[in-house]
């Protein structure tokens, strides 16, 4: 590295002498010609930094660094031997220092010369990584690229179970005379490893039921993003206060890696009590009780009840795990609802069996069969229903994270129905059809779309048992108009219910900060009797406050469709999906 020699014999001496005259100073930085990339590349490796104070024996120290610091950091990018000038003008005690790089030809790949050798040599995970990532003779010499690869290679052997993977060879011969460099790199996998026995170190649950969280068998190919999983899987279960994987490769037998998981249980029974409000319900307020270990085989046992101003709710549920407890199990629940909307008033009896399953990752199946009676009172009617009701449901739910979703999708399927011919007093069949897809379209912007589409196929609507007729309004519905307010109403005026439902809404939300955000939006749709006929629409704007738990919505809408065009508050918590 070649440095003009002014700066020791001449300039750097009046700089001390005129800096031991001052207080604290502050310099700034001129790196005239210089591209973006290599000037903050410079500017993080030199000691002197922009915006701090400096006692003047400080700065005379880290000044006398700047040429090695440059030096090594333009390295990096290929350039050697770079001539460095530096020139400072000062006022008062804020020095500019000036910066003129002559950069010479960057150092160029010639030979690439690579090897992978032991049981991964013919691994296509590695081998496409290696020559994806492999740099071309000609182009300019990057040693983070170099250093990137080597890691990549080295992670992604250990993600396959090549646990002893180590490099053989791994030289840059650099040569300044004809400004090339030549790579030699032998990367050795050793041999791949698999996973051994498992063992538990708790005393709450049956192994054969912890067994079914376990996502490999042993003998499987080892590999630490299922150990991962599983760690997830076991946090995520609620059982388990703590979790603790622990795999030893140094004592593998024949290669089989032994896995120890501690487990400590949480309490056995858990509480829970909640107050609201919404828009929808009024205030409101929730009790939960859950015993989460009824048994040693994962059996649970819960009571949730709420209470509101249009709704109470009291259920019981037993909960089996199967298969993969996670996500299916069977489960056996007694309900009892009341509702009163309007002059509509329900209280419905319900036993409910239903089987969950899931069939990948984002889609969840369920089966039921509801036993209920119901008690209705309308305006000019009332009754008592039995109805056996089996049907069936699918979900898909996909989302980048949990609080303010900017990418995000949920469908929702569900077929109903219920005929003399299971004992019923109802005869009808029905399907329900719900979408919502979140999408980010700028950086602070996100676009939700939402829809419901429902069909019922019945003789007459009393053959539709009142708890299962459409009705369309409120915070989640039609906004601007209050909660299933919206639908058929007989001569008398009285709200009855609709066979169909259609529903739709576009929401457009700015992020103002981390935690807040403004929003507008147009809903349109109304539930109906025969044809898709008059439909209600409103428009509004809102404010949104982002919390842990979720968001909290607050929409002032105006019910454009309504005579006098009436507004309407709402205000809704929950997450996005």
């Amino acid at each position: 590295m070649k440095h003009n020699s002014i700066l020791k014999r001449v300039l750097l001496p009046i700089l001390m002498s005129t800096c031991t005259q001052l207080g604290a100073l502050t310099v700034d930085f001129e790196f005239p010609n210089l591209p973006n990339f290599l000037e903050k590349n410079a500017k993080l490796h030199i000691s002197l930094k922009e915006g701090t104070d400096y006692t003047s024996s400080e700065f005379e120290q880290l000044f006398l660094r700047i040429p090695k610091e440059l030096e090594q950091a333009l390295i990096p990018f290929g350039y050697y031997e770079s001539k460095i000038e530096l020139s400072q003008t000062q006022k008062e005690e804020e020095v500019h220092i000036t910066v003129n790089i002559s950069l010479p030809p960057p150092v160029t790949w010639e030979t690439i010369e690579t090897q992978i050798v032991g049981e991964g040599e013919t691994n296509s995970e590695l081998t496409t990584l290696l020559a994806e990532n492999l740099p071309s003779s000609g182009t300019n010499l990057q040693h983070s690229d170099y250093k990137n690869l080597k890691s990549q290679l080295i992670n992604s052997a250990l993600e396959l179970g090549f646990l002893d993977a180590q490099f053989e060879k791994s030289d840059v011969l650099v040569s300044l005379d004809t400004r090339t460099a030549n790579l030699d790199l032998i990367f050795n996998t050793g041999p791949q490893y698999y996973f051994g026995p498992i063992t538990y170190i708790q005393d709450k649950f049956d192994t054969q039921f912890l067994d079914r969280y376990i996502n490999f068998q042993q003998g499987d190919i080892y590999r630490l993003e299922k150990l991962a999983k599983l760690q997830r899987t076991l946090q995520d279960s609620g059982l388990f206060e703590t979790v603790h994987i622990k795999a030893d490769p140094a004592a593998a037998e024949e290669l089989q890696v032994p896995i120890q998981i501690q487990l400590e249980a949480k309490k056995k029974w858990r509480y829970g009590a909640g107050v609201g409000f919404g828009t929808d319900t009024g205030p409101r307020g929730s009790l939960e009780l859950e015993n989460r270990r009824l048994n040693r085989s994962g059996h649970k046992l819960g009571f949730e009840a709420s209470a509101s101003s249009v709704r109470d709710y009291v259920t019981g549920v037993y909960t089996i795990p199967l298969a993969r407890p996670q996500s299916d199990y069977f489960r056996v629940s007694l309900e009892w609802t009341e509702e009163e909307v309007e002059e509509k008033l329900t209280e419905i009896r319900r036993l409910r069996l239903q089987r969950n399953r899931a069939l990948s990752p984002e889609w969840i199946q369920s089966l039921f069969i509801k036993f209920q009676e119901e008690t209705f009172e309308l305006e000019n009617q009332r009754g008592r229903l039995f109805n056996i009701i089996p049907g069936a449901n699918r979900t898909f739910l996909k989302y980048d994270q949990a609080n303010f979703v900017v990418k995000g999708h949920r469908f929702f399927l569900q077929i109903q129905g219920s005929g003399d011919y299971f004992g019923s007093d109802s005869d009808f069949l029905q399907a329900l059809v719900e979408d919502k897809w979140i999408r980010s379209w700028r950086n602070n912007q996100r676009l939700i779309v939402r829809s419901s589409l429902g069909a019922s196929w019945a003789s007459e609507i009393e053959d539709i048992p009142v708890s299962e007729r459409y009705f369309a309004g409120g915070d989640q519905s039609v906004r601007g108009f209050s909660f299933e307010s919206l639908g058929p109403r007989d001569d008398s005026g009285q709200l009855i219910g609709g066979r169909h439902l259609l529903t739709a809404s576009i929401e457009d939300e700015i992020k103002l900060s981390d935690k807040w955000s403004l929003a507008v939006f147009y809903d349109t749709g109304n539930s109906f009797a025969e044809e898709f006929t008059e439909l209600a629409y409103s428009a509004g704007v809102g404010v949104r406050w982002h919390t842990p738990v979720g968001s909290i919505r607050i929409d002032l809408a105006n019910a454009l469709s309504e005579p006098g065009n009436p507004w309407r508050l709402h205000l809704n918590i929950g997450p996005d999906f």
